[in-house]
């Protein structure tokens, strides 16, 4: 690896920290790097990945709170050293696509659909076909549908986001599949579960104004009534490098 590109929010340590890491060895290429260094928290990572996506991520944490941080910024020059040497590996993380009208929006944490106005409830329904969930899912059916649920809505995971606003809803933290989590449902009671990964999950607002939102994206997707959106594993992955 030789080209990087910064993805940071505090503007003011670009210099610095671009001067650390050219100090290194590495080159500036903001179009198609070799690596893209992230610095900051989760949010960070998040919008560096949309940005950059599939291309390797090397992420250092400014606060303890960064769950997807690998390394403290503290250890920057060390860890750019191991990295500059090629004692690294590059670890892959499942990412997840929702399909709408000939439009695709991708998530490294997860997908939802949250009502608009936080004064009104929507009411959707949802689908799930699960395929090869044998070891994940005794205890689901192969076809499982929760037909006008009324809430703020739904939230679909993937294991690196099970951390995050699936964790926040109840749902446990898992390994593999996909997390499916309903936020705040008012006519029923359901707790967040986890379908195999291959799933195909399908959501219909059936009333109310909502928005399709991946991760903190804020070009989110209006939902009119009737509409549906489809979402499933994601063929791209997110990759981080790890040094050893």
């Amino acid at each position: 690896m030789k080209t990087f590109v910064l993805v940071l929010r505090d503007e003011e340590e670009r210099k610095n920290i671009t001067s650390i890491i050219k100090s290194i060895g590495f080159e500036e290429e903001e179009d198609t790097p070799d690596f893209v260094v992230c610095v900051g928290g989760d949010g960070t990572v998040l919008v560096a990945e949309r940005l950059y996506p599939s291309i390797p991520k090397l992420c250092f944490s400014k606060h303890t709170s960064c769950r997807t941080c690998y390394f403290h910024a503290e250890k920057m020059t060390e860890v750019l050293r191991k990295v500059k040497e090629g004692s690294y590996e590059i670890v892959e993380k499942m990412k997840l696509e929702a399909e709408f009208n000939e439009k695709t929006k991708r998530a490294l944490n997860e997908v939802q659909l949250h009502n608009k106005k936080p004064t009104h409830a929507i009411r959707f329904s949802v689908k799930i076909e699960q395929r090869n969930h044998a070891h994940l899912s005794s205890k689901l059916g192969d076809i499982m549908v929760f037909e006008n649920v009324v809430g703020d809505g739904i939230i679909i995971s993937t294991p690196f986001g099970s951390t995050a606003y699936y964790y926040s809803a109840g749902g446990d933290l898992f390994d593999e599949g996909i997390g499916v989590a309903f936020n705040n449902p008012h006519n029923c009671r359901i707790r967040p579960f986890v379908v195999g990964e291959d799933s195909a999950i399908s959501v219909t607002l059936e009333r109310g104004e909502g928005l399709l939102i991946a991760d903190n994206d804020e070009n989110w997707i209006e939902i009119k009534e009737g509409e549906r959106f489809t979402v499933k594993k994601s063929g791209e992955k997110a990759k981080f490098i790890v040094v050893r």
